[in-house]
């Protein structure tokens, strides 16, 4: 009977794959956090990262990396002429204008801890060379955790699940 081992298989899939969220680096960095963050502290965080100003027993303000420059950019070079699209457009560039990914602004930002996850690092296009730079340390800041979210075996679906977060990093200033 084909039902046995097609059960068999999703169980055994969905056992992994429960195990890859509990794995999720996240998960691990926000212990880390726990044990290493100062009780005072400014972060600027990337999209996809846990929201630090929950963290018990300290004052965390939170500022967020700008998000969809990529998108707001090609919306401006395919879709400027629409009006629909301009007004919206005009807004979401205050959030996200690539202006805001420079060394300049994150000095004048100025925060103490910044935490970013690889889907940003993947998906923002034109933010991608300033954070090659950010985690190389070119920026003031310095790596103090990198962790990556374990795989399941190769024969397990999905093979990458939805909103896992694939390396996960912790920086400092220097």
């Amino acid at each position: 009977c084909v039902v046995s081992p097609l059960c068999l298989y999703g169980l055994a899939s969905g056992w992994h794959v429960g195990n890859v969220f509990a794995g999720d680096a996240r998960m691990a960095a926000i212990e880390w956090a726990k044990e290493n963050f100062p009780s005072r502290a400014k972060v600027e965080t990337a999209g996809h990262c846990p929201d630090w100003k929950f963290l018990e027993d300290r004052t965390i303000q939170v500022t967020r990396f700008p998000q969809g420059v990529t998108r707001n950019l090609a919306f401006r070079e395919n879709l400027a002429d629409n009006p629909w699209v301009r007004d919206r457009l005009a807004r979401n560039m205050q959030e996200a204008e690539p202006a805001l990914l420079t060394a300049e602004s994150l000095r004048q930002r100025g925060p103490d801890i910044i935490t970013i996850d690889s889907f940003y690092v993947e998906d923002e296009r034109d933010a991608a060379p300033f954070m090659q730079r950010l985690l190389a340390g070119e920026l003031g800041y310095r790596k103090v955790f990198e962790q990556q979210t374990p795989l399941p075996p190769a024969w397990v679906y999905p093979q990458r699940p939805d909103f896992t977060c694939g390396t996960f990093y912790i920086l400092v200033r220097e």
